[in-house]
């Protein structure tokens, strides 16, 4: 169906997106260890459940990074369906406002933009970075957010398509890259 939609009335460009996602303190990178048949593997510890974090909360579009939503068509929200988003305040607002919802699937984070594509490319920017405070994680999410190149959100959503596809050829099962 939105294959189809995609199709006819192309609307990639209408849709804003969010998600949060935890950014640890701590993103070194656990390292692997080739062993042998017999051979036990070094001890490394486990992180501490409750290490440092700080929520980051995202919202983008192809618009890049500060979408200018006037003198466009409606702009179409798409976000999972965690609680606080299909609560019944939440979708009366989007309502009031007239904000159309691209549907998505429950625990599909292989159709999430933000999942799939912006979060990985964040995971891959804090790979071994060390912070140690709540204003070092927000320089350096600003940082992610400053070095990306033209077309990079443009380049995320131009992406779906290509998701829905691949669910249909995997008849709805979760696929990872």
């Amino acid at each position: 169906m939105l294959l189809s939609r995609h199709k006819s009335d192309p609307f990639l460009n209408r849709i804003v997106t969010c998600d949060e996602k935890w950014i640890q303190y701590d993103n070194r990178k656990r390292s692997a260890q080739w062993l042998d048949k017999d051979e036990s593997p070094k001890h490394t510890p486990k992180r501490n459940i409750h290490e440092k974090k700080l929520m980051v909360s995202v919202w983008w579009s192809s618009a890049e990074k500060q979408p200018r939503l006037v003198n466009r068509s409606t702009p179409i929200l798409l976000h999972d369906n965690a609680r606080p988003r299909t609560a019944q305040m939440t979708v009366a607002k989007l309502q009031e406002l007239e904000l159309e919802l691209l549907h998505h699937s429950p625990y599909s984070p292989d159709l999430a933009p933000t999942d799939y594509y912006f979060f990985r490319n964040l995971d891959n920017f804090l790979i071994g970075k060390q912070f140690n405070s709540d204003n070092a994680v927000k320089l350096a999410f600003q940082e992610f957010i400053d070095s990306r190149p033209p077309g990079f959100y443009t380049t995320g959503l131009n992406n779906l398509p290509l998701k829905w596809q691949k669910c249909i050829d995997n008849m709805g099962a979760y696929f990872d890259e």
